[in-house]
């Protein structure tokens, strides 16, 4: 945290859209930075992991010495590319989550039923979803799955929402690419919830984390 208690945001600047993260963050005012060490990585409170191919991210992360310090979990089972290739990529509006309680996720069929709801165009670029999870996640956001998916799964009804943003612990992930619009409601969210997560750890110190696609 800064001398007066602000809570900094570091973006993982190995691969992706970090520029974009880091310029949203600074259009709600908050203190974010580009990490690229493990010694910049101990001066943020919250990080944020962009959207980007895991493999890649994760040989980089070991090379920089990162590897170890990112590790982490998510309880539940992801389903990688759901949406099929790139060429499958598409953008959905949500509820922005600024509008939205915990617990409460808003599918995109009930944002476009909510006129007077702020919407939150959400792009999604071989987008992973969470297809399994536990009571302890809490649902933030459903998209109806895409007509044209590529991928299917047997678990997965194509006529219902399925989960594309959720929080458990200290983890935030969403299957989009928040990044990518001049929209800052997520990040502002982000910052929210690093700040709740952060003030209710002991001494007031537990990292936040977040993924998107």
């Amino acid at each position: 945290m800064t001398s007066s208690g602000e809570v900094v945001v570091g973006v993982l600047a190995l691969q992706g859209a970090f520029k974009q993260h880091v310029q949203l963050f600074e259009k709600i005012g908050v203190k974010a930075t580009e990490i690229r060490t493990p010694e910049e990585l101990a001066e943020v409170d919250a990080l944020v992991l962009p959207g980007g191919e895991s493999t890649a991210i994760a040989l980089v992360a070991r090379r920089t010495g990162l590897g170890q310090e990112l590790i982490g979990g998510f309880p539940g089972v992801v389903h990688r590319n759901f949406f099929g290739s790139q060429l499958g990529s598409f953008s959905a509006m949500l509820e922005s989550p600024l509008n939205v309680s915990d617990g409460d996720a808003v599918s995109s069929e009930a944002a476009a039923d909510t006129a007077s709801s702020k919407q939150y165009r959400a792009v999604f670029i071989r987008a992973p979803v969470l297809i399994e999870y536990d009571d302890a996640v809490n649902v933030l956001a459903k998209v109806v799955p895409h007509k044209e998916s590529q991928e299917a799964d047997a678990k997965v009804d194509a006529h219902e929402p399925i989960v594309v943003a959720a929080s458990h612990g200290n983890i935030l992930m969403t299957s989009f690419h928040p990044e990518l619009t001049d929209d800052a409601s997520w990040h502002q969210y982000f910052f929210n919830f690093a700040t709740k997560v952060i003030k209710a750890a002991p001494g007031g110190a537990a990292p936040a984390s977040s993924s998107s696609a």
